[in-house]
């Protein structure tokens, strides 16, 4: 939002979007216009909002927005990459879970 609504002087506007005299801003008088960038905002967050809520939940009942559980401990890398990331820093957690699900983690064996 640009400040407009606060510090326009009043030397324009007029004629500009259906505006019959020149527009103030909060600091020169007149708040209509501050309240009326306000509005705007708040239809903006509204609409994006709803859109956003109502998205994610049919992504949700259709396909899922979440990892399995198990995965998100171990890591993502395997699950959803199919390469880990960082075979120098094996996380030992990651490692007994990724690789009791038959994905191979890194060269070398399995842990015991």
């Amino acid at each position: 939002m640009n400040s407009l609504g606060l510090f326009a002087d009043g030397k324009y506007g007029a004629g500009w979007n259906g505006v019959t005299g020149t527009v103030k801003g909060l600091f020169y008088g007149d708040g209509k216009q501050l309240i009326a960038q306000l509005i705007g905002c708040a239809v903006i967050v509204l609409w994006a909002g709803g859109f956003g809520w109502v998205f994610f939940k049919v992504q949700h009942a259709v396909q899922g927005i979440r990892s399995k559980p198990e995965d998100e401990i171990a890591g993502l890398d395997m699950p959803e990459m199919g390469v880990y990331a960082y075979p120098d820093l094996e996380n030992p957690e990651a490692v007994s879970v990724l690789h009791t699900r038959d994905h191979e983690v890194a060269p070398g064996p399995a842990p015991a």
